[in-house]
């Protein structure tokens, strides 16, 4: 593998060999027929062919350090050395050392990247919602993401002066379900029109802070955070499924109606239609909603110490590091397992969910999880005339995981739904159970997690 040096010594070599070539010598046999051109300040630009083009991918991601893995996506960083490197690149005298001249673009290149490291500042983004349906919705913190109903954060985007007065007002007025004139002011037209589409059929919004990420990094953690939020309160209920699939981020999959064609032999098409992605939210009065906050404030403090653990770029937590890892892994398939369609996918989604809880010791270690915060004995019956904890976690991580992951199940095309529900259940219990031990013993780390109750 090239040392960083070593690639910006290719970079130089393939620059001399292109200088004086016309453009149409410098694409060659190039697939991609336009100029490839960076920036080289000023407003001028070198033209560089697919070789260099490469090399400056290469050396992007040589440059990346262990401290960007969270904060940096690898195509943000291809994007930051293309924009700086050209400025090096042309004050490149070919008649001195090659060495030197690596060194010299190198070095400035690290500079750059400390100062475009040093400038990312803390940011805040926003996702329209649909959550619940809630009378009289008081904003709602959950670690580092803030639920709100659309118009009290609307009034906070004006006061802050993330909007104008008069955009506010139009809004507003927009959602009364009044036309909208078009304004003098094209920018503010313009985002007017883009919140108007980003919250529509969406009366909430879900505000996540991130801080010290790139721009496309903290995208995605703030999505990855709004979805574990969704994630926490779905378990507040029995089945956390029958919440989740009414709950919806603007970012995600729109609602779409399946449609059913079918025939038997010797009759006529017959069709149906199946809508997906529920857009109303389960309705709550503000007494039940509040009710429910307040008989699950361990739990929920718990939630938002993973969300927080999400969110932390230092990862200064210690002792509770492998915990909170744990239970954000078995959070995230368990998100996944909810809103997926395919039962057998599900039950892949809800295993992989049991399996971050045990630290990936398979069956065993998922009863040893079981036992330990939900105090049952493996040999207890899990339902009327059912299986027994300790057969449904074998059979479930057997047939439901490991052997479909791994191609062997010749299950595949049997009914797992009523399957599915019994793990959605189960984890359910365990993740709950999981999370409300860990907001109620703050000081305690993964080695306590693991022992039975008493």
């Amino acid at each position: 593998m090239f040392t960083e040096i070593q690639i910006v010594e290719k970079i130089l070599e393939e620059l001399s060999i292109i200088q004086g070539l016309s453009v149409k010598e410098i694409v060659g046999d190039d697939q991609f027929i336009l100029p490839r051109l960076i920036a080289a300040g000023e407003g001028k630009s070198i033209q560089i062919n697919r070789q260099i083009d490469g090399l400056i991918s290469k050396l992007a991601l040589r440059l990346k350090r262990q401290e960007m893995a969270k904060s940096v996506r690898d195509r943000e960083l291809v994007e930051w050395v293309r924009a700086k490197i050209g400025l090096y690149l042309v004050k490149v005298d070919f008649s001195f050392p090659q060495n030197v001249q690596a060194q010299f673009v190198l070095d400035n290149l690290r500079a750059e990247l400390n100062t475009l490291l040093d400038s990312m500042k803390p940011s805040e983004f926003y996702f329209g919602s649909t959550f619940l349906n809630i009378s009289k919705f008081n904003a709602l913190s959950i670690g580092g993401v803030t639920i709100e109903d659309r118009g009290d954060w609307l009034s906070r985007m004006a006061e802050n002066g993330h909007i104008d007065s008069i955009s506010k007002l139009r809004i507003k007025r927009a959602w009364s379900g009044r036309k909208l004139k078009p304004r003098n002011d094209k920018l503010a037209n313009i985002l007017e029109n883009r919140l108007l589409q980003a919250l529509e059929n969406k009366p909430y919004v879900f505000s996540v802070a991130v801080d010290g990420h790139a721009r496309e990094a903290g995208k995605e953690q703030a999505i990855a955070a709004s979805r574990l939020a969704m994630t926490g309160v779905s378990l507040l209920w029995r089945m956390p499924s029958q919440i989740l699939t009414k709950c919806h981020l603007s970012h995600d999959r729109g609602p779409w109606t399946e449609f059913i064609l079918a025939s038997r032999e010797s009759s006529p098409i017959s069709y149906g239609i199946r809508k997906h992605g529920i857009q109303t939210g389960l309705k709550l009065s503000a007494e039940e909603w509040n009710n429910l906050l307040e008989r699950n404030v361990s739990f929920l403090n718990a939630v938002s110490e993973v969300i927080n653990f999400l969110l932390n770029n230092n990862s200064e937590i210690v002792n509770r590091g492998r915990l909170l890892n744990t239970l954000l892994q078995a959070m995230f398939w368990f998100y996944y397992a909810c809103k997926e369609d395919n039962p057998t996918t599900a039950m892949v989604g809800f295993s992989a969910a049991l399996d971050a809880l045990s630290g990936g010791k398979k069956a065993n270690g998922i009863l040893a999880v079981l036992e330990a915060r939900l105090g049952m004995s493996s040999s207890d019956i899990i339902y009327d005339q059912g299986p027994s904890l300790n057969e449904f976690v074998k059979y479930l991580y057997s047939q439901g995981r490991s052997r479909i992951v791994h191609g062997t199940s010749d299950k595949m095309g049997h009914d797992w739904s009523t399957t599915r529900g019994t793990a959605e259940s189960l984890t359910r219990h365990a993740l709950y159970a999981c999370l409300d031990w860990v907001g109620g013993n703050r000081d305690e780390g993964y080695s306590s997690f693991l022992l039975k109750v008493s």
